[in-house]
């Protein structure tokens, strides 16, 4: 018969679990804290060191180009080094292993233990290979930021200097991590893009309306002049559809001026004004516009 774990064994598992249970929550609140996405994701990493990782990195593809927009370590001098080499030893959407492969296919990455050997496989140039040796790495997670319109980036955990390693458990938590950052990122992206549709439509009400406002001016101009008698008095039968004429134009004018006030709004410009109105006025011009 199989013999039961020892009870320590039992709390230590028990309380990895909930460990990882409290930084998934963490991390999913961080995410949703800001559609900023690359300024969460920064925080997310920073949420990982030293809990969950020694190292992390957030890369973002960008026009087809990897671009690392976090990177974090519990010592501010190693960080600012990996700063320094990171364009030289930068990942590419074609590379064969690493996070170039996990971006490019959408399948994690796990490597529960690094070897030398593995590393000399891996290293695609000898800079890499010296700037991997330098890391001492000891174990490696890197998962897909994959939604449903794609693979967005990748994020990457280490151990190095705790000598530490992954197990099963930690990947399947690093696996959950970049579902939903990829779900954030999903959703601030789509509504950056509605934003900019917002304000496409805004701009296109404003410059609509402004056309249409011009050729109206045009045709109220020549109404009042009509009813003024220039160049010549027109008789009275007259006069009424030339005053029907000029309240459907008043009419269209208001509602091209409502376009613009909408267009205000969103914007948060609209100014309001009171006036007082005459009912009856109000209602005659009812009147003449559905008497026809």
């Amino acid at each position: 018969w199989p013999t039961r774990p020892p009870r320590a064994m039992r709390r230590a598992a028990v309380t990895r679990s909930r460990d990882d249970a409290r930084f998934l929550l963490e991390a999913s609140r961080t995410l949703a804290s800001s559609l900023d996405y690359e300024h969460t994701l920064a925080n997310v990493a920073r949420l990982a060191v030293p809990a969950f990782a020694d190292w992390c990195a957030v890369d973002l593809l960008q026009d087809g180009d990897i671009q690392r927009v976090a990177v974090m370590h519990s010592d501010a001098e190693l960080v600012r080094w990996a700063l320094d080499v990171q364009n030289s030893v930068k990942p590419s959407i074609d590379d064969i292993g690493g996070i170039g492969k996990v971006i490019r296919t959408g399948e994690p990455d796990f490597i529960p233990r690094v070897s030398p050997d593995l590393l000399d496989a891996m290293a695609p140039t000898e800079l890499h290979r010296t700037v991997w040796q330098q890391l001492h790495l000891s174990s490696a997670i890197t998962v897909p930021m994959t939604a449903s319109r794609g693979t967005f980036g990748a994020l990457t955990f280490l151990y190095a200097d705790s000598g530490r390693n992954y197990s099963q458990e930690d990947f399947e938590v690093a696996i959950k991590l970049g579902q939903r950052a990829a779900l954030a990122v999903e959703n601030a992206r789509l509504f950056r893009e509605a934003q900019r549709a917002n304000r496409a439509k805004s701009d296109f009400l404003a410059v609509m309306s402004h056309e249409l406002r011009t050729p109206l001016n045009a045709m109220m101009g020549y109404t009042d002049l009509l009813l003024a008698g220039v160049p010549a008095p027109i008789p009275q039968d007259a006069q009424r559809k030339v005053e029907r004429i000029r309240l459907s134009a008043r009419h269209l004018l208001d509602l091209i001026n409502e376009i613009l006030t909408f267009s205000r709004l969103e914007a948060g410009e609209e100014k309001v004004f009171a006036e007082e109105v005459v009912i009856q006025d109000l209602v005659d011009e009812v009147h003449a516009l559905i008497e026809p």
